[in-house]
């Protein structure tokens, strides 16, 4: 088979931005709350490996899930062949010793996802306006800095972004070929997309579009009927359970159009002016998202069936978007791979599709927000402050010491609790209704990793379940009296990591054991999503050393 140009040029892209996503993949680990909500997938995946096939959590659509739960299915037969492991109980044994194999294998899935995104955009831009537009949509695409930074994580943005892209791919495709079969894997990927994450079930309206504008000379309510219902099958394959379990799937449905509408405790403003200055400013870099907004306005101006259906696609999916108080940067996600194709092709027609000219364009359009990827993923290449920090009390702080820590668990350092610290918080867990099956594994487990064990304790003022393990701040000499060796304080421009004033009054006069600061001095200030618990920024990477919060040490024991 000969082998083009064009090839040998996507292939290129491709490869580079694998490179893009992989680089610093292993960032944080073995804290496993480096990225928020990653654990939440992991120990549901799990379960649903081990047999319970209904994880019982529909905040989420459950087809990732279930695509991890395969994953790690397979992981556990290769350690298994190789003698690794000697069953599934001893699997899960060798997962609480050293959670890092399971987070990073999951994290490979996501990039894997992430840089076959990079194709679709190809396919669906080459269907709008040729070979030009198809490579200069993936090159803006490999580097668009908010995909690359989330296919690093373990969570059901990119992957759910993967299903879209190759939706629309197919979508326009069909417009373009007139085969029926294409518009139903269109809507079929589409379904698949909103069972791994409910909002791009927003992106249906575009392919109903698609459907109206179909070349076929089939009955337009046929081809509204083969759509709606390849969506409902492929929706209801990944996600089971909604059908089987609708009590549970209404209750955390509801729960997270409640949290949409209400917010993440900080209002930030008008939603569509929100994401559009700042999420997508950020995410893609003022030229990228100049040049997407020009592309999508001359698919208004030209008008043909591809054009309106991703131009349908981005409005309608921004329109909703921005209407919520809960305004993650994670949300726009899914409008990278529209926002590319956009701007591809209008770079192409500005150009008239000369495939060199073109290319060259695109990849200097590209340059702004793939030197960001750079700066971002050589952060996360770099020992993360909660990795120093327990490092450091595991060889100063010994072995039973009673360790308080500040802030929100995402920012603490990963330490081993001791085993009366597992019983309390196993009987405390029990006593609300909960199985505590992690809990249960740690205890039973025969094998304690080297490092020491510590009773833990969270210094916070809410309390919901009780938890003796968790205590109102105070300070130094009160947790000296009731038993605290250690204090580790949490220190960050974001809000989970709040100082009580009272606390931090009383450390101003104590000096630290030890420090661990990501920020450089005097060298800019970096932003960050300040809703998220993600210690690594959007936009001025250069002030930062390193991923993490800043974290001081106290001694408090004499």
């Amino acid at each position: 088979m000969r082998v083009t140009a064009s090839s040998w040029a996507l292939g290129a892209v491709l490869t580079g931005g694998l490179a893009l996503r992989v680089w610093g993949i292993g960032f944080g680990l073995p804290h496993t709350g480096a990225r928020p909500d990653e654990s939440l997938l992991v120990h549901r995946a799990l379960a649903v490996a081990g047999g319970e096939l209904n994880p019982g959590f529909f905040n989420y659509p459950t087809l990732h899930i279930h695509l991890l739960a395969v994953l790690y299915g397979l992981y556990y037969l290769v350690l298994r062949l190789l003698g690794e492991v000697s069953g599934a109980q001893d699997f899960l044994f060798r997962f609480i010793r050293d959670p890092g194999g399971v987070y990073l294998l999951g994290r490979t899935l996501t990039a894997a996802m992430g840089t076959a995104t990079l194709f679709w955009v190809y396919r669906a831009a080459r269907s709008i306006d040729g070979k030009a537009a198809g490579l200069g949509a993936a090159a803006l695409a490999a580097g668009a800095f908010l995909h690359v930074r989330d296919s690093h994580f373990l969570t059901v943005d990119v992957p759910a972004t993967f299903w879209a892209a190759g939706s629309f791919a197919l979508a326009v495709q069909h417009l373009d070929d007139g085969r029926r079969r294409s518009l139903v894997a269109a809507a079929a990927l589409a379904g698949l997309s909103a069972s791994t994450k409910y909002s791009t079930a927003l992106f249906l309206p575009a392919l109903l579009l698609a459907a109206q504008l179909s070349p076929l000379s089939w009955p337009r309510w046929r081809a509204l009927a083969a759509v709606l219902a390849a969506w409902g099958i492929a929706f209801a394959a990944g996600s089971p359970f909604v059908v089987l379990d609708p009590h549970a799937f209404w209750r955390d449905l509801a729960f997270e159009w409640d949290h949409f509408g209400r917010g993440h405790g900080l209002d930030l403003g008008n939603g569509w002016l929100y994401h559009l200055t700042f999420s997508l400013r950020h995410g893609l870099g003022w030229p990228l998202l100049a040049a997407s907004l020009g592309g999508l306005c001359w698919f208004a101006v030209r008008g043909r069936p591809a054009d309106l259906v991703i131009l349908a696609a981005a409005a309608g999916y921004f329109l909703v978007a921005g209407m919520g108080a809960s305004l993650f940067v994670r949300y726009v996600i899914p409008l990278v791979p529209l926002a590319c194709v956009a701007a591809a092709c209008g770079l192409s027609r500005a150009l008239r599709g000369r495939v060199p000219v073109t290319a060259g364009a695109c990849l200097l359009l590209a340059a702004t927000p793939a030197a960001v990827s750079l700066a971002h993923d050589r952060l996360l290449s770099r020992t993360d402050t909660r990795v120093l920090a327990a490092s450091w009390l595991e060889r100063h702080a010994a072995d039973g010491a009673r360790v308080a820590f500040t802030g929100s668990s995402y920012g603490h350092p990963r330490l081993q609790p001791g085993k009366a610290w597992i019983e309390r918080r196993l009987a405390e867990v029990r006593r609300d209704g909960g199985r505590g099956l992690r809990l249960e594994l740690e205890l039973r487990s025969p094998f304690r990793t080297p490092a020491p064990a510590y009773d833990l304790v969270e210094l916070r003022p809410d309390n919901p379940r009780r938890f003796s393990s968790i205590w109102e701040p105070a300070p130094p000499s009160e947790l000296r009296a009731r038993g605290v060796d250690w204090l580790v304080v949490q220190d960050h421009p974001l809000g989970y990591a709040a100082l009580a004033r009272a606390l931090a009054v009383e450390l101003s006069g104590l000096q630290p054991a030890a420090e661990f600061d990501p920020f450089l001095a005097a060298a800019g200030i970096p932003v960050y999503d300040p809703l998220d618990a993600y210690y690594a920024p959007l936009g001025g990477h250069a002030a930062v050393l390193r991923p993490g919060p800043g974290l001081r040490i106290y001694r408090l024991a004499d």
